[in-house]
């Protein structure tokens, strides 16, 4: 979670990109203690009900999505993800440099 709280830190000023945490735990309480323990600053929302991890059929933790500014899904990992890595910071300038149209649907 490191390096996700760093593509925060780097990309919070840009209205283009977004980093969003969804925790499947059903109290805020420890996530907010966890949060405030290790320094992380980055939006989290709850998914309680684990409606959201289902309509990404999200089959275990941690999952990451990449979506595009048409609110199009262009990557998805399982598992840990180096956030710091050259490619990936490359990865998001060329997402971020793509022009914006309507959502497909």
């Amino acid at each position: 979670m490191p390096s996700v709280q760093r593509v925060h830190n780097d990309f919070k000023n840009d209205k283009n990109v977004v980093v969003l945490m969804i925790s499947v735990d059903s109290s805020r309480a420890p996530v907010d203690a966890y949060l405030a323990e290790n320094g992380y600053t980055m939006p989290v929302v709850l998914d309680a009900n684990i409606a959201v991890a289902s309509k990404f059929g999200v089959l275990g933790t941690p999952t990451t999505f990449i979506i595009n500014r048409q609110g199009n899904i262009v990557a998805s990992s399982f598992g840990p993800l180096d956030f710091d890595r050259p490619d990936f910071r490359k990865y998001l300038q060329v997402l971020i440099s793509e022009p914006t149209g309507p959502a497909r649907r």
